[in-house]
């Protein structure tokens, strides 16, 4: 074995000094408050533990380890139930051979012998870094849940096992293991329940799993008998008959193993448990300004996307909702023009995310409180699968060009005749759900506002490729005693009304249809070229051509009466001294519909 004096038992001295220079450090920066909030502290910590359940390797065919004790430190900064931890741990475990007791030097099992193992102890240490949650369970029983990455480095665990032949002339060695040399990354959690002896000493018992994720043999083997210098494992093709171990006749005593394991790299893990000594250095109470700065340092950022499952695309304006797991609202929002909503200030629990896409509710994904680790952004995505395509719309007033609000929009399927109705928005929008390959007519209904009657249609859209339908629809303002130009056309000389102007007297109907008590009054002008009294007769019976329609439309005789005002109310400063463009006197050139209110 090795004779060389090592400083291995000084490195638990090293990091304890090391720990309480932590302390006087830690202790200096914390600021003095007088205000509520949560505890904030800094607790030092021993422990002893037996480490039951070591692991190692298992192609080390007659390689076993042995549970050991285990010696640890520890200091912890806790904030509220969560904290920081900062962790030392010495583990030494046993090394020895997994060989039967006695051997038999025949398969007859006839000529027994003892073995004997001789054997260096497994040094197993641990520095690492990692969170704790503190949970009280009453005023003085709590419980403590760490999880730390570190530094591992394992030495030591040389094996040689030897028995002495049956007619004892001589020592054979049976199995040789160079033993372990590595240092690298370990893990370790641990569970403890927590007692409160006084307030600032804490007794506690709990469990542990230590895993040192990469170990290597040793190179070197500094027990050279029989002239194995350089082996790192070898043993005796020995003949296993239930579990006692004998050589077959003409066997030799060592064989070299049939594989390299110089380069084997394996996780030495163990499970153990431990009691533990914690004394309070410092504590005080965390101000709300403290608390809060703590928070937004500490956050945890969530970017979620709502997504077309069909074709691919990112939804905006889709509703998030996030709730808790008793379905409590958390926080809503709205997705931005590429998708995406940034979900923040969320303490870690666990909770439910979902969307909704103008009333059809998406897929929904879960977040954990592993998800919501300080300091970390992390991508999420819910899905929308309706195979509809969604109609967005916007009501807009035709003169303002502003968004109109209150306006009932009117969905009719050309097909089936079906009706849907939504109301537009404060910024006019509104939205339906459109089937494929089908055509529909919308229109609005609103007081004081002549709407314009508008088609979509999804006939040759992919709902692969698409997902939304735009559309405008214009709203022109209605008002009492004030007339709104129609756009609708005459021919030259002639009162009779043009197929398209019959489309734009549909609007002032559908108004009258929709709100049954009003009355309009239909009125023409001519511009002041040519005769004024044959300008007066052709706008009259221009406004009786229209009245007239509206009346074959269902509308009552009292309801609409027409006038022709000819040139004697002009739009602009085109009368007959004037010398105005053709565009000039166009302006004059109209049919206006006005409502008629009673006072």
């Amino acid at each position: 074995m090795k004779n060389e004096i090592t400083l291995m038992p000084l490195v638990p001295l090293i990091v304890f000094l090391l720990m309480l220079q932590s302390i006087s450090t830690s202790g200096q920066a914390i600021e003095q408050s007088n205000k509520e909030g949560r505890t904030k502290s800094i607790e030092a910590g021993i422990n002893l533990g037996y480490d039951l359940l070591p692991s190692y390797n298992t192609d080390f065919t007659y390689y076993d380890q042995g549970a050991g004790l285990k010696f640890g430190l520890n200091l912890d900064y806790q904030l509220g139930k969560w904290g920081l931890g900062l962790d030392y741990d010495f583990v030494q475990n046993s090394a020895f051979s997994s060989l039967s007791d006695p051997l038999f030097y025949d398969t007859l099992e006839i000529n027994g012998t003892t073995k004997t193992d001789l054997s260096e102890s497994i040094t197993r240490h641990f520095i690492g870094l990692g969170p704790n949650l503190n949970l009280d369970l009453t005023n003085k029983l709590g419980l403590k849940l760490a999880g730390r990455v570190g530094y591992a480095f394992t030495t030591g665990g040389e094996l040689v096992t030897t028995s002495i032949h049956p007619d004892g002339t001589k020592n054979d060695h049976h199995v040789l293991f160079s033993g372990l040399d590595a240092g690298g990354l370990g893990i370790k959690g641990a569970l403890n329940i927590n007692y409160g002896l006084t307030e600032k000493v804490n007794v506690s018992l709990g469990a542990y799993y230590l895993n040192h994720l990469s170990v290597k043999p040793d190179r070197s083997f500094e027990y050279n008998a029989r002239g194995n210098l350089g082996l790192v494992y070898g043993h005796t093709p020995f003949v296993a008959n239930r579990s006692v171990n004998s050589i077959g006749l003409g066997a030799p005593f060592i064989v070299d193993s049939p594989r390299d394991f110089s380069e084997v790299s394996s996780p030495f893990s163990s499970i153990g448990v431990q009691v533990c000594l914690t004394y309070l250095l410092r504590s005080e109470t965390v101000t709300q300004k403290e608390e809060k700065n703590t928070r937004v340092i500490n956050q945890a950022k969530v970017l979620l996307t709502v997504r077309d499952e069909i074709s691919k695309k990112t939804i905006p304006g889709a509703d998030v909702i996030v709730k808790d797991l008793n379905g409590k609202i958390i926080t809503t929002g709205t997705t931005n023009s590429y998708g995406l909503f940034e979900i923040s200030d969320l303490e870690p629990d666990n909770y439910v995310v979902s969307a909704n896409v103008y009333g059809t509710e998406t897929s929904s994904i879960s977040l954990t409180k592993d998800d919501l680790k300080p300091n970390t952004t992390i991508s999420k995505e819910v899905l929308y699968s309706d195979l509809r395509f969604i109609l967005k719309g916007a009501a807009v007033n035709k003169r303002s060009r502003v968004g109109e609000p209150g306006v009932v929009i009117s969905l009719t399927n050309t097909g089936n005749r079906s009706v849907q109705q939504e109301s537009s928005g404060g910024d006019g929008s509104f939205a339906f759900k459109l089937d494929k390959n089908t055509s529909y007519d919308l229109v609005g209904v609103k007081e004081n506002r002549l709407s314009d009657t508008k088609r979509a249609t999804t006939v040759g859209l992919t709902r692969s490729t698409t997902l939304f339908v735009n559309l405008e629809l214009g709203v022109e303002n209605f008002d009492c005693g004030r007339g709104t130009i129609l756009d609708i056309k005459y021919e030259f000389d002639k009162s009779d009304l043009q197929a398209e102007s019959k489309f734009e007297l549909d609007r002032v109907i559908r108004y009258m249809k929709d709100h049954p008590t009003s009355i309009i009054e239909m009125s023409a002008h001519t511009d002041s070229r040519g005769d004024s009294a044959y300008n007066l007769s052709l706008s009259d019976k221009r406004a009786q051509s229209a009245k007239n329609y509206i009346l074959s439309r269902g509308i009552g005789f009292s309801r609409v009466t027409a006038q022709g005002y000819g040139e004697t109310r002009l739009k602009n400063h085109c009368d007959d001294n004037a010398n105005c463009s053709e565009a000039d006197h166009a302006i004059n050139r109209r049919t206006e519909a006005t409502l008629i209110c009673r006072r």
